[in-house]
C-alpha cells in the first residue's frame, strides 16, 4: 500500500507527522528518560519501584523502535546511513534499563532477584562485569546525546 501515485502523499503525511512539534517533543521526553531514567531510580527510588521504571523504560524502546521503523519507510536513503545505526546502537542500550528483559537474557537467575537487587549487587561487585557493564553504558549514553 506504500506504492503507486498515492505513495508519496502517505509518506509525505507520514513524515510531517515525524518532523511535526507533538512527536519531537514525545521523542524529546523520551530520550531525556533514556539518559537519566535509570540513574534517577538507583539515586531516588526503592528497589520496589524497578517494575515501574522497567515499563517506562520499555516504553522509550517501542518508541525509539517505532521511530526507526518509520523512518525506514518515509525517509529515502535513511536504512543503513550513520544516522540509522546510530539511532539502532541508542535503542538497543535501552535493553540495558529494562532488568526484566535484560536479566531475562543474560545474568539473572529469575525475575525475583531482579527485584530483590541480588544479582544487580552480584554484578556491581564483580570486577569485571560491572566495569564492563558501565562502560557499555556510557558510551552508548554519548551516542544517546548525539542523536539528541
Amino acid at each position: 500500500w506504500w506504492q503507486g501515485a498515492t505513495c508519496t502523499g502517505r509518506r509525505a503525511r507520514v513524515r510531517e507527522v515525524v518532523e511535526g512539534r507533538p512527536f519531537t517533543v514525545v521523542m524529546i521526553v523520551a530520550t531525556i528518560w533514556a539518559l537519566f531514567g535509570d540513574d534517577i531510580r538507583r539515586a531516588f527510588t526503592h528497589v520496589s519501584f524497578d517494575p515501574a521504571f522497567a515499563a517506562l523504560s520499555f516504553a522509550a524502546f517501542v518508541l525509539f523502535a517505532g521511530e526507526i521503523l518509520v523512518n525506514i519507510a518515509v525517509t529515502p536513503g535513511y536504512a543503513g546511513s550513520f544516522y540509522f545505526w546510530l539511532d539502532v546502537a541508542a535503542t538497543a542500550t535501552l535493553v540495558a534499563d529494562i532488568s526484566w528483559w535484560y536479566c531475562s537474557m543474560l545474568f539473572c537467575e529469575s525475575f525475583d532477584d531482579v527485584l530483590s537487587g541480588e544479582d544487580a549487587g552480584r554484578l556491581a561487585s564483580d570486577s569485571s562485569g560491572g566495569l564492563g557493564i558501565r562502560q557499555t553504558r556510557a558510551s552508548t549514553r554519548a551516542g544517546r546525546v548525539v542523536r539528541f
